[in-house]
């Protein structure tokens, strides 16, 4: 089965899913590469526990709110991606639950943009 990576906007208390993220690692604004490493570093981190843990779904929020939304929904998707390539079918969905309209575009806009490329969908 194909992963299934979703992007909506609400509150993450709300979805079902085996696996809720309840973390922030921000605010990190400083565009570092040591920043990008831990944002995509969580993401990556979260994925295996999930499957570690049996999950076969996972809810994202947006993980650290300080940093610029275009940046991290790039980091964050990439993140995603990369890890599919590694683990095609360890999961059913991986949900991303943002705050807002324009965080939502972002993401979706990232994700559309490593489709382009090849990437998993």
């Amino acid at each position: 089965m194909k992963t299934s990576i979703e992007f909506i906007q609400g509150d993450i208390s709300q979805v079902v899913v085996d696996m809720t993220v309840n973390a922030a690692i921000g605010p990190i604004t400083h565009g570092r590469e040591k920043d990008v490493e831990q944002l995509a570093a969580c993401h990556l981190g979260c994925l295996d526990q999930a499957v570690e843990q049996g999950a076969r779904s996972i809810a994202f929020p947006v993980i650290s709110p300080g940093y610029p939304v275009a940046e991290a929904s790039v980091i964050a998707v990439g993140a995603v991606h990369g890890w599919l390539l590694n683990h095609p079918d360890a999961l059913d969905r991986i949900l991303f639950v943002l705050p807002d309209a324009r965080t939502l575009q972002a993401y979706r806009s990232a994700h559309q943009a490593r489709g382009r490329r090849g990437r998993p969908q």
